[in-house]
């Protein structure tokens, strides 16, 4: 079921009636300005939720919110109604028909072919550094840039927190440019005078409630795919099935995301072939002697700025043959980019116990083993 059905619109009808009622009701008059803040993404390591708490906040025309990263994962917050990006683009899933992204990435000027960097639009805020918060009114690009717990670079690159004031009445949906097929959030500005709207108690006690539903169905997931699943091969071989990530259907909810391998770790008999799956963007990926390399090392451009490169001797598939040599690097390359597909594999005939990773989420601990037992 895709994101379109989970609409923005839909969870704000249903969480209207949500809202605890230990709401501040506050007089007729209009009220002073306040801040609420809002949390982005839960879980840790390999446990995360694509989403942010409470998925619809609802505040007064005035009020500043404060979004928190909250989990391991990466992030962004992103208002983009109304704004044209130049260059490549992607469909928005929780937009209007015809509404686009920024792209992915962008080719690195004066590089070779294949070298490319994450867009600047999705890297950095908006707003400069000792700017005033901004003001949204509806339209137009506002972004946080790349928020984690750990900066890439302290206050230049991966930020912890991000403020926005809202003055004009009206329902406005926001994305993560990093998972904008999945995470999606809303705000609903209701007028300065308005006197029924959740305080900070309300929309704490709201994201907990959502949090907690949504580790359940993480954990619903985690079980669902621990079992290994097979199925008899040619000549008395068997073909073994790992996911790399969950499938939505494993939790019923798109926005559950698991960073593990689905069973973590296999047996399997020389001869056997293993069959990874991949909903989302990971790597199945084999390295003959550590460390692996990063993913999207940060290195400095010309600017001074920080890059997220990409390299295609990383970010490509590659497999010296269908039949794993534990001296040689194997890669699927990103499992859920355009022409790659969702599905790689391997045939193993040697046995011992071989560790492989995804390399875009090595450091949240995505591993798991092929032990591989003699014919």
């Amino acid at each position: 079921m895709g994101p379109r059905l989970f609409s923005v619109l839909a969870t704000v009808a249903l969480l209207a009636i949500a809202v605890p009622q230990s709401a501040t009701r506050a007089s007729p008059a209009v009220q002073s300005s306040r801040e609420v803040s809002v949390l982005v993404g839960t879980g840790q390591d390999t446990v995360a939720a694509l989403a942010y708490f409470p998925g619809v906040v609802q505040i007064r025309a005035g009020d500043m919110i404060t979004w928190k990263i909250n989990g391991d994962s990466t992030h962004t917050v992103s208002f983009t109604r109304g704004f044209v990006p130049e260059g490549n683009t992607r469909d928005n899933p929780f937009g209007p028909p015809g509404e686009v992204l920024t792209g992915t990435t962008v080719p690195v000027p004066g590089a070779e072919a294949g070298v490319a960097m994450r867009h600047p639009l999705e890297l950095y805020p908006t707003r400069g550094a000792g700017a005033p918060v901004e003001t949204y009114n509806g339209t137009g690009f506002f972004n946080s840039g790349r928020m984690r717990n750990e900066p890439w670079v302290p206050g230049v690159l991966g930020f912890q927190s991000y403020s926005l004031i809202f003055d004009t009445p009206g329902l406005y949906e926001y994305v993560c440019l990093i998972h904008p097929d999945s995470m999606a959030g809303a705000v609903e500005v209701l007028p300065a005078s308005a006197t029924n709207v959740p305080d900070q108690a309300a929309i704490n006690a709201q994201a907990q409630s959502e949090i907690a539903a949504m580790l359940r169905l993480s954990q619903r997931a985690h079980d669902a795919g621990s079992t290994a699943r097979s199925m008899s091969g040619l000549n008395d071989t068997t073909l073994w099935s790992v996911k790399a990530g969950n499938s939505p259907h494993q939790a019923g909810d798109f926005r559950v995301n698991l960073e593990e391998f689905l069973p973590r770790d296999l047996t399997v008999r020389a001869g056997d072939t293993v069959v990874w799956e991949s909903t989302r963007g990971h790597t199945v990926t084999f390295v003959p002697a550590p460390p692996a390399p990063e993913w999207a090392p940060v290195e400095l451009g010309p600017d001074g700025l920080p890059r997220l490169m990409q390299y295609p001797a990383v970010a490509d598939p590659t497999r010296p043959s269908a039949i794993y040599d534990p001296t040689q690097f194997f890669s699927s390359g990103n499992m859920n980019t355009g022409p790659r597909g969702g599905f790689w594999s391997l045939t193993f005939d040697t046995p011992g116990t071989f560790e492989y990773l995804c390399l875009i989420h090595q450091e949240l601990g995505m591993k798991g083993t092929i032990t591989v037992l003699p014919q």
